[in-house]
Protein backbone atom coordinates (compact mmCIF):
# COMPACT_ATOMS: atom_id res chain seq x y z
CA UNK A 1 0.00 0.00 0.00
CA UNK A 2 2.73 2.03 1.15
CA UNK A 3 4.60 1.69 -2.66
CA UNK A 4 1.21 2.70 -3.89
CA UNK A 5 1.23 5.83 -2.48
CA UNK A 6 4.92 6.93 -3.36
CA UNK A 7 4.33 6.26 -7.50
CA UNK A 8 2.60 8.54 -9.76
CA UNK A 9 3.95 6.42 -12.97
CA UNK A 10 0.80 4.50 -14.31
CA UNK A 11 2.44 1.15 -15.27
CA UNK A 12 3.50 1.03 -11.38
CA UNK A 13 0.31 2.05 -10.37
CA UNK A 14 -1.55 -0.51 -12.59
CA UNK A 15 0.96 -3.57 -11.80
CA UNK A 16 0.49 -2.61 -7.58
CA UNK A 17 -3.23 -2.27 -7.97
CA UNK A 18 -3.24 -6.48 -9.05
CA UNK A 19 -1.18 -6.96 -6.51
CA UNK A 20 -2.64 -5.31 -3.59
CA UNK A 21 -6.23 -6.88 -4.65
CA UNK A 22 -4.09 -10.66 -4.99
CA UNK A 23 -2.15 -9.99 -2.29
CA UNK A 24 -5.59 -9.64 0.17
CA UNK A 25 -6.95 -13.14 -1.40
CA UNK A 26 -4.02 -14.49 -0.14
CA UNK A 27 -4.45 -13.13 3.46
CA UNK A 28 -8.19 -14.41 3.01
CA UNK A 29 -6.78 -17.66 1.93
CA UNK A 30 -4.08 -18.06 5.20
CA UNK A 31 -7.23 -16.97 7.77
CA UNK A 32 -9.61 -19.77 6.00
CA UNK A 33 -6.87 -22.58 6.09
CA UNK A 34 -6.39 -21.61 10.23
CA UNK A 35 -10.06 -21.78 10.75
CA UNK A 36 -10.27 -25.55 8.80
CA UNK A 37 -7.63 -26.45 10.65
CA UNK A 38 -8.39 -25.14 13.91
CA UNK A 39 -12.12 -23.89 14.00
CA UNK A 40 -11.51 -20.77 15.68
CA UNK A 41 -12.93 -17.59 13.46
CA UNK A 42 -9.25 -15.91 13.01
CA UNK A 43 -11.23 -12.31 12.31
CA UNK A 44 -12.50 -13.09 16.24
CA UNK A 45 -8.68 -13.66 17.54
CA UNK A 46 -7.36 -11.73 15.66
CA UNK A 47 -7.53 -7.96 15.05
CA UNK A 48 -7.58 -8.43 10.92
CA UNK A 49 -6.18 -4.91 9.82
CA UNK A 50 -8.56 -3.15 7.33
CA UNK A 51 -7.32 -3.94 3.95
CA UNK A 52 -9.62 -2.40 1.91
CA UNK A 53 -8.91 -2.24 -1.61
CA UNK A 54 -11.33 -0.07 -3.04
CA UNK A 55 -9.42 3.29 -2.20
CA UNK A 56 -7.01 2.57 -4.41
CA UNK A 57 -8.24 3.37 -7.86
CA UNK A 58 -5.82 1.24 -10.00
CA UNK A 59 -7.19 -1.62 -7.32
CA UNK A 60 -10.76 -0.63 -7.63
CA UNK A 61 -11.05 -2.45 -11.63
CA UNK A 62 -9.63 -5.71 -10.17
CA UNK A 63 -12.07 -5.84 -7.31
CA UNK A 64 -14.57 -5.00 -9.65
CA UNK A 65 -13.85 -8.09 -11.51
CA UNK A 66 -14.34 -9.94 -8.22
CA UNK A 67 -10.44 -10.96 -8.17
CA UNK A 68 -10.13 -11.05 -4.37
CA UNK A 69 -13.14 -13.93 -4.34
CA UNK A 70 -10.78 -16.04 -6.77
CA UNK A 71 -7.95 -18.96 -6.34
CA UNK A 72 -6.27 -20.53 -9.53
CA UNK A 73 -4.95 -24.02 -9.17
CA UNK A 74 -2.63 -23.16 -11.86
CA UNK A 75 -2.92 -26.87 -13.03
CA UNK A 76 -0.90 -28.13 -10.79
CA UNK A 77 -2.63 -31.56 -8.71
CA UNK A 78 -1.13 -30.19 -6.00
CA UNK A 79 -3.47 -27.10 -5.82
CA UNK A 80 -6.83 -29.91 -6.78
CA UNK A 81 -7.94 -30.12 -3.29
CA UNK A 82 -7.44 -25.99 -2.05
CA UNK A 83 -11.52 -25.84 -2.52
CA UNK A 84 -11.30 -27.73 0.89
CA UNK A 85 -10.32 -24.04 2.44
CA UNK A 86 -10.77 -22.07 0.04
CA UNK A 87 -14.73 -22.29 -0.50
CA UNK A 88 -18.06 -20.54 1.45
CA UNK A 89 -18.38 -16.73 1.91
CA UNK A 90 -15.06 -14.16 2.19
CA UNK A 91 -15.10 -13.16 5.33
CA UNK A 92 -15.20 -9.36 4.57
CA UNK A 93 -17.83 -9.22 2.07
CA UNK A 94 -19.94 -12.10 2.33
CA UNK A 95 -19.35 -12.66 -1.48
CA UNK A 96 -19.11 -16.55 -2.68
CA UNK A 97 -15.32 -18.08 -2.89
CA UNK A 98 -14.34 -19.28 -6.02
CA UNK A 99 -11.94 -21.84 -7.16
CA UNK A 100 -10.39 -21.96 -11.07
CA UNK A 101 -8.93 -24.61 -12.21
CA UNK A 102 -6.07 -23.72 -14.52
CA UNK A 103 -4.30 -19.83 -14.52
CA UNK A 104 -5.48 -16.40 -14.72
CA UNK A 105 -5.27 -15.63 -18.50
CA UNK A 106 -2.20 -13.85 -19.80
CA UNK A 107 1.14 -14.57 -21.24
CA UNK A 108 2.18 -18.04 -21.51
CA UNK A 109 4.41 -19.33 -18.49
CA UNK A 110 7.94 -19.68 -20.03
CA UNK A 111 9.35 -23.23 -19.01
CA UNK A 112 12.36 -22.59 -17.49
CA UNK A 113 14.94 -25.27 -16.00
CA UNK A 114 14.38 -26.08 -12.29
CA UNK A 115 16.11 -24.22 -9.74
CA UNK A 116 15.93 -26.29 -7.06
CA UNK A 117 17.02 -23.68 -4.20
CA UNK A 118 15.78 -20.87 -5.68
CA UNK A 119 13.22 -20.51 -2.92
CA UNK A 120 14.90 -22.27 0.13
CA UNK A 121 18.67 -21.64 -0.25
CA UNK A 122 20.11 -24.73 1.30
CA UNK A 123 17.65 -26.88 1.27
CA UNK A 124 17.69 -29.87 -1.27
CA UNK A 125 15.25 -32.18 -2.11
CA UNK A 126 15.96 -34.80 0.32
CA UNK A 127 15.88 -32.23 3.18
CA UNK A 128 12.48 -31.16 2.02
CA UNK A 129 10.93 -34.51 2.19
CA UNK A 130 12.34 -35.02 5.63
CA UNK A 131 10.72 -32.29 6.62
CA UNK A 132 7.28 -32.74 4.89
CA UNK A 133 7.43 -36.42 6.12
CA UNK A 134 7.59 -34.79 9.71
CA UNK A 135 5.06 -32.78 9.39
CA UNK A 136 2.85 -35.01 8.31
CA UNK A 137 3.41 -37.11 10.99
CA UNK A 138 2.11 -34.88 13.27
CA UNK A 139 -1.07 -34.50 11.31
Amino acid sequence: MRVYEMTTHPTALEMIGYLLVRGGTHVIAYAKAIEVATGVEVGKMLPVPSLDNNKFDHAKKFMDQGLYNVLYTWGEEDYRDINQIWKGANPETGETLRVIDGMPKGAPVPDFPELPEQFAPGIDRDDYHRILKRLKSNM
